[in-house]
């Protein structure tokens, strides 16, 4: 093998060769499967860089990188392939290595920012979820409500109940609903939220806005269930100028409610879904960006009696 110091080799499977890059000589030289050279180039101290280390070959380029220019230069190697006494040189093109300098700062707001900002972004959106389903926790005590109750509820004489005795029938009266009333209604809501540091958590301050539609109906005397939907948007900044947030996203659920005797019984299924635009500032004058998406469930279920007064 000709040459002072091979610092590279890589097989060019288009081609069937091996090809050597010789810091001792700067060159690069073209070997077939028996390692016997076929041709060989000047390398990136010809180029007008320093010297290389490493080689590598996609498609008709090779790679050499110039450590000591900060470089990858690139020798296209497609008339390199012709025989060696065609006496054609390769053509040399430059490909400038980016540099990501990762200074001490950049380090310590990784250990200090990046954990706890995403520990707030899931608090402020469950903020912004729990915002959003507020209308629906506000349409189950609509069956709590007496007037409520007295304007969808009527007395019926215990007569269509077979009583035993006149004097059963003169005392005993049912309500029954007055033709199963429903209701199609808009609302929207909006809130505004501000935690202050907790634990490992960044404090963040941010608003929410949601609108939509919903629909409930009384299937029974003491029942009522229903039905929203609504669109929620939703923007948070954290604090010590860490990064922000912008969230857009649906919310819906299903929700019911029973009343008998002085007790109830309050079921909430509410599901969200958001796409976040989140920015991160750093330590290094930039900003760093990610559009994650989040999801969240939720159920709530119980069971209380009403206190008079």
């Amino acid at each position: 093998m000709n040459g002072l110091s091979q610092d590279g080799i890589v097989y060019d499977p288009i081609n069937q060769v091996y090809w050597i890059y010789d810091s001792g000589t700067d060159s690069v030289r073209k070997y077939d499967l028996s390692f016997n050279e076929i041709s060989s180039f000047a390398g990136t101290i010809n180029a007008g860089f320093a010297g290389g280390e490493g080689v590598a070959v996609s498609g008709d380029r090779l790679y050499i990188v110039s450590t000591g220019s900060d470089t990858v230069v690139v020798f296209e190697i497609e008339a390199v392939v012709a025989p060696a006494s065609s006496g054609e040189e390769p053509v040399v093109t430059l490909v400038p290595v980016k540099i990501t300098i990762v200074d001490q700062a950049a380090i310590r707001q990784t250990e200090t920012r990046t954990l706890p900002m995403a520990l707030s972004l899931r608090s402020s959106q469950l903020s912004t979820f729990r915002t959003a389903t507020n209308g629906m926790g506000g349409r189950l005590v609509r069956l709590r409500n007496p007037e409520f109750r007295s304007s969808v509820m009527v007395e019926v004489p215990a007569t269509t109940m077979n009583p035993e005795s006149v004097e059963e029938e003169a005392a005993i009266v049912k309500a029954e609903a007055k033709g199963r009333p429903s209701s199609v209604y808009v609302d929207g809501e909006f809130g505004m939220f501000d935690q202050e540091l907790r634990h490992a958590t960044l404090g963040f301050d941010g608003s929410t806005w949601s609108g939509g539609v919903g629909f409930d109906t009384l299937i029974h005397p003491d029942v009522i269930i229903g039905l929203s939907a609504r669109a929620v948007y939703s923007q948070t900044d954290f604090d010590e100028n860490v990064g922000s947030t912008e969230s857009e996203g649906v919310v819906g659920g299903v929700y019911a409610s029973y009343l008998k005797n002085g007790y109830f019984v309050d079921g909430l299924l509410s599901f969200g879904q958001f796409e976040n635009d989140l920015r991160r500032n750093t330590d290094l004058d930039g900003v760093a960006r990610a559009e994650p998406d989040s999801d969240f469930f939720r159920w709530v279920c119980g069971r209380r009696e009403i206190f008079p007064g």
